[in-house]
C-alpha cells in the first residue's frame, strides 16, 4: 500500500491506502487513477458552477497542458429527489 498525504485537497483524499499492483504501463495502477479524485471540486470547477470564471483567463492557464475543454455536471440532488 502506499500512504498519501492528501495535500491537494483540504478534506483529504478519498482513498489514502491505495494497492501499489501496477498496470500495463509499469505505473501504480490504483494511485495513477485514483490520485485526482477529490473530496471537493477544484477551484476553476467552483467558479464555473458560481459563474465568476473568466473564459479567457482560464484557457490561457490550460494552454500549456492537453486539455480540449471542461465539462462540469450538476446532478440532482437525491434527498430532494426522495422528498428528506
Amino acid at each position: 500500500m502506499v500512504q498519501r498525504d492528501g495535500d491537494h485537497d483540504r478534506l483529504g483524499r478519498m482513498f489514502p491506502n491505495v494497492p501499489t499492483d501496477t498496470g500495463h504501463w509499469r505505473v501504480p495502477y490504483f494511485e495513477n487513477v485514483l490520485d485526482s479524485m477529490m473530496r471537493s471540486p477544484p477551484g476553476y470547477v467552483l467558479d464555473i458552477e458560481t459563474g465568476t470564471v473568466d473564459g479567457p483567463e482560464l484557457a490561457a492557464s490550460m494552454s500549456d497542458s492537453n486539455v480540449g475543454g471542461i465539462v462540469v455536471v450538476r446532478l440532482p440532488d437525491r434527498a430532494l429527489q426522495s422528498g428528506q
